[in-house]
C-alpha cells in the first residue's frame, strides 16, 4: 500500500514539479511557491469536498492523530521559513537551502513515521 500510494503521488505531482523546476531555473521562483501551495489548496479543499459530496468518507483515527497534524506542521514550516523578514529581520525572504533540506527532512519523517505505523 505504501509503494502503491508513492507511485500515485508522485505520479500526479511529476507535472508540478517540471513545472517548478523550469520556473526556478528561469528565475520566476514565485510561480513554483504558489503552484505547490496552491495546488495543495486546490486538492484538500476542492477535490476532497466533491468526494465527500460524491461519497462520505470515512476518517480514521490515524488520520485525525497523525496525518492532520503533521499536515498542519508542515504549513506552519513553510510559513515560517519563507517570512525571513518578519522572524529573521533580514532584507528578502528566501528559501534558502537549508530550508529546502528541513523540508526535505521533514517529508522523511513523515514517510518513514507513516510507513510505520501501516505496517
Amino acid at each position: 500500500m505504501i509503494i502503491g500510494l508513492t507511485i500515485v503521488a508522485f505520479g500526479t505531482s511529476s507535472p508540478e514539479l517540471a513545472v517548478n523546476i523550469s520556473a526556478a531555473l528561469s528565475g520566476s521562483v514565485d510561480i513554483a511557491i504558489g503552484n505547490v501551495v496552491g495546488s495543495n489548496i486546490f486538492n484538500i479543499f476542492l477535490i476532497l469536498g466533491i468526494a465527500a459530496l460524491i461519497y462520505p468518507i470515512d476518517i480514521q483515527s490515524k488520520s485525525v492523530w497523525i496525518e492532520i497534524p503533521l499536515s498542519l506542521l508542515s504549513a506552519v514550516m513553510l510559513t515560517l521559513f519563507a517570512n525571513d523578514i518578519f522572524f529573521d529581520r533580514t532584507a528578502t525572504n528566501v528559501i534558502s537551502r537549508t530550508d529546502a533540506l528541513g523540508l526535505l527532512g521533514f517529508f522523511i519523517v513523515f514517510y518513514v513515521l507513516y510507513s510505520t505505523l501501516l505496517s
